[in-house]
């Protein structure tokens, strides 16, 4: 039984990846759903994939975005688990930001009390900022306390910092405790930006977040994944000042850190097709009917 879930997984993904045309790829993706009816997963996708494409900016390959979304769903098997409203609404969410979930930490699901957490991550923000067009270089460091560090505010500002890992004057084994986090961003017309927020003041951030309480959430998976959030939750503090457009702006206060199931009220067109998606297999074959129906063709030219 094992062996034969994977193949129809595989096949499953084959289907969501590939296919030219309308009708091809609707005949392919009906027919594998009907074959691995209790794969709620791929169910979930093949239902979800043509808004996902409508949503996805151009330069966003739909068939990655899908196959990082599977992905990222079976690593964590408690987002399946979660209100299906909520989990459709974060990956829509990501779809509509153009960010990708996966490695590359632009984005993550947290399942947290039965509702799915859609949060941004640090490198999701950066990339929102480079698609600006108004910045030439942005960076961001995490300062520790064996860290040489100096900042100045006011009319002649500056800003140093010396890792303790290549520091000449002492040696040292460790960074030792973290002390807080900053982000340069440097515009295209010659102005500079940076901003510094002391560890203090990052977890006070932290602490506003329902879903840092979760043993998944970034803040608490792992160590990398960790300092990526207090280099994110600098670059959140320092939006309002950053030269991005204010559709982006406003997408990012009304999306970041939201449960799936308040960001899915936006997209009420998918509401009938989401109540289709269940573990039953009945009910798994009403899904791919729905993405007949959301790719415009009939039922009758693909069920036997």
């Amino acid at each position: 039984m094992a062996v034969d879930k994977l193949k129809n997984e595989q096949k499953l993904e084959q289907a969501l990846t590939t296919g030219k045309s309308r009708q091809g790829q609707s005949k392919g993706t009906i027919q594998l759903a009907r074959a691995a009816a209790k794969d709620t997963v791929a169910a979930l996708m093949l239902q979800l994939k043509p808004q996902i494409e409508m949503a996805l900016p151009r330069h966003i390959d739909p068939d990655r975005f899908v196959r990082a979304a599977i992905t990222e769903i079976r690593k964590n098997p408690e987002l399946m688990k979660c209100e299906r409203l909520s989990l459709m609404g974060a990956m829509m969410a990501s779809a509509q930001l153009g960010l990708e979930f996966g490695p590359l930490g632009h984005a993550y699901m947290v399942p947290f009390k039965n509702e799915v957490t859609f949060i941004i991550g640090y490198k999701g923000m950066l990339e929102l900022i480079r698609r600006s067009g108004n910045v030439s270089y942005v960076t961001g460091h995490i300062v520790y306390e064996n860290d040489e560090f100096s900042l100045v505010y006011g009319l002649e500002e500056s800003l140093r910092h010396v890792p303790w890992f290549i520091r000449k004057d002492k040696q040292f084994t460790s960074g030792g405790k973290i002390l807080g986090a900053y982000l340069v961003v440097r515009m295209k017309d010659g102005g500079i930006y940076y901003n510094y927020l002391p560890e203090a003041e990052i977890l006070e951030h932290k602490a506003m977040s329902p879903s840092a309480k979760s043993p998944l959430s970034p803040w608490n998976a792992n160590e990398l994944t960790k300092r990526a959030m207090y280099q994110k939750t600098v670059v959140r503090a320092s939006w309002p000042w950053l030269p991005i457009s204010s559709v982006i702006q406003a997408q990012v206060a009304e999306i970041d850190e939201k449960v799936g199931s308040e960001l899915y009220r936006d997209l009420q067109e998918m509401a009938d097709d989401a109540m289709t998606i269940d573990v039953d297999a009945s009910e798994v074959s009403g899904a791919a009917e729905a993405v007949d129906d959301a790719q415009h063709e009939t039922a009758e030219q693909t069920l036997v």
